[in-house]
Parts: C-alpha cells; structure tokens; sequence
C-alpha cells in the first residue's frame, strides 16, 4: 500500500494512493491522528489515539507537540516525562509505530497484516538535516518503508484584512 503522511505537529495526516485519487484516512471516523505522546510514573506510553484519551487524567502527562522538540534534536536527545527520561528518537519511532498498527486496526486503510506501507513523509521546508534525519529513521524503525521525503511550507498566521478594502469606506 502506498500513503502520504503528513506528520503534524498537533495532528497527523494519511492519504492513501488509489488510482490516481488521494482519499484520507479516517480513524475511528476522524481524518486526523493526534500527535501525542502520553506517559505515567510506571512508564507506560500511549500514542496518538490512546494518548488522548488520557490527556485529562492526572496521572498521565502528555507531550502534545513532539514535531517541535525536533526543532534542535540530536540523536541523543532526551526527554522527560511524568518524571522519566526517554530519548526522543525512541518517542518518535513508538509514535508512529502505533500509527502504522492504527492504520492496520483502527483506519478504513483496508491494509493487511504484513503489507508492506510505501510513504511519502513530509517534512518543513526550513527543517535542519538532524530534523529530517531523525524523521526517517524513525519511520524507517516503525516499519514503514520511505519512498520520499518531501519539503512542506511552513504555514504562518493568516494576514487578517478587513472585509471591505479601505477606499471603499465613504468620508462624511
């Protein structure tokens, strides 16, 4: 099977190739998978789907922005939560392992068990060599086999204008 993944820093998006459409993937009737990571002082992780549905509870902290902390990553970055360390890369790579697992149990993906996932990622345009380096590796390391790497624009505030442009307005 061969998806498009845009890997997003509150949400993840996958589109499938399917003759010449890209239909999007729905999980558990959403288009988006949440970009989270949540974890407790056990050591537990949930991702994604599993990872909001504790968001709320105390004892879970949640990491909601992983794509930012690759900003100034290194492969041995190492974060903290709910009091523990982990190494990014680590996050990373169970993150989007149970993306892969969502899509074959939880997506209307129709994937099979054992099929190979071809994925075209994105990544942002402005995004250092480190940031895409550890974004394939740990694609790669969940199971997906990376066919392309692409540069997405970075998206900035929308420029608010006023509905009518300014000489339109009558002076009294």
């Amino acid at each position: 099977m061969r998806v498009g993944i845009d890997f997003g820093t509150t949400h993840t998006v996958v589109a499938l190739v399917d003759r010449g459409n890209y239909p999007v993937v729905s999980f558990d009737g959403v288009d988006a998978w949440p970009s989270l990571i949540a974890a407790n002082a056990a050591g537990e992780l949930r991702f994604g789907v599993d990872a909001a549905a504790v968001r709320h509870d105390r004892h879970w902290s949640v990491l909601r922005s992983i794509k930012r902390l690759l900003n100034d990553a290194g492969p041995q970055t190492e974060v903290t939560l709910a009091g523990r360390s982990y190494r990014l890369s680590e996050l990373l790579a169970g993150f989007l392992a149970q993306l892969k697992n969502d899509l074959l149990l939880r997506s209307n993906g129709c994937l099979t068990p054992g099929e190979t996932i071809e994925a075209a990622i994105s990544v942002p345009a402005n995004a250092s060599s480190a940031q895409r380096l550890l974004t394939l590796d740990a694609f790669v390391a969940a199971g997906f086999h990376v066919v392309a790497l692409l540069k997405r624009a970075v998206r900035r505030q929308p420029r608010i204008r006023p509905s009518v442009p300014p000489h339109y307005h009558r002076q009294t």
